[in-house]
């Protein structure tokens, strides 16, 4: 209750702002959607390219992390506000396209402001050391992921590897399939789970990071090349308006900068 009251607070303080710096386009629908893009926004924010000449202090943007309203009709009326203020959007791609992120970053265009889509760069080796310290539920999650997204996982795969991740998804599955709240994973039993994995687990995660990583660097080529969504006109002018591609947060950081300051090329 505290939070969401708090939530309620931070969004009073966003519809009192005289003006709006950036509007960050996501998606929230899993726990790790949340976190992610939280920690993303602390580490765009906090950038040096952001941070020298005091610049980072002027900035406002809108964290739809830090905001909440019980409804979503108030919900989306406050969006949209968010969007017609703020100078830039900036989109955060993520596991799949939603009608509502999607939305947000054609409005932006149509007005003829510029959009940043960020498109991660997977690091296979980090991202697999992260997804073996994840809980049982999260890691079952993104294995259905990669499925679903990925089409040519299963020709990638050795024999060896495709029965490793069936092997590894059945234990996912009956494990998880015993759990009373997802949200509140059992730390005793998850462990004694990736303890009885042992390495394979590392295996098996960094085949996901690997997924993971095709995954993304198409969806950068289809924002880049082919994406319908990818040029608007400006609806006041006529003119088309296209979208920006950045693949790390210092890319990410050193456009926004420009944008904000009518310094960019």
């Amino acid at each position: 209750e505290e939070v969401r009251r708090q939530g309620a607070r931070n969004q009073s303080t966003y519809l009192t702002w005289d003006h709006m710096d950036v509007y960050f386009a996501t998606s929230m629908r899993k726990a790790w959607e949340y976190e992610d893009l939280y920690d993303f926004i602390q580490k765009l924010m906090s950038t040096s390219e952001l941070e020298r000449d005091e610049l980072v202090s002027h900035i406002r943007y809108f964290d739809p992390t830090q905001s909440f309203t019980d409804n979503r009709v108030n919900k989306g009326l406050v969006e949209a506000l968010m969007l017609k203020r703020a100078r830039c959007t900036v989109y955060s791609v993520q596991d799949t396209d939603t009608l509502g992120k999607d939305s947000e970053l054609a409005s932006t265009l149509a007005q003829g402001k510029p959009v940043i889509a960020y498109v991660p760069n997977i690091d296979v080796e980090a991202r697999a050391q992260q997804l073996a310290s994840e809980d049982a539920a999260t890691i079952l999650e993104r294995l259905r992921f990669v499925l679903y997204a990925d089409e040519s996982l299963a020709q990638r795969l050795n024999e060896e590897e495709y029965n490793l991740v069936g092997g590894i998804q059945d234990e996912l599955d009956d494990f998880v399939s015993e759990q009373i709240w997802l949200s509140l994973p059992d730390a005793a039993a998850t462990a004694e789970l990736k303890a009885g994995l042992g390495v394979k687990l590392q295996d098996f995660c960094r085949i996901l990071a690997l997924s993971e990583k095709a995954v993304y660097d198409k969806r950068a080529e289809t924002l880049r090349k082919s994406h319908p969504l990818a040029i608007q006109v400006n609806l006041d002018t006529g003119v088309a308006n296209g979208l920006l591609v950045v693949r790390s947060i210092p890319e990410c950081a050193a456009l926004l900068r420009r944008i904000l300051l009518y310094d960019i090329e």
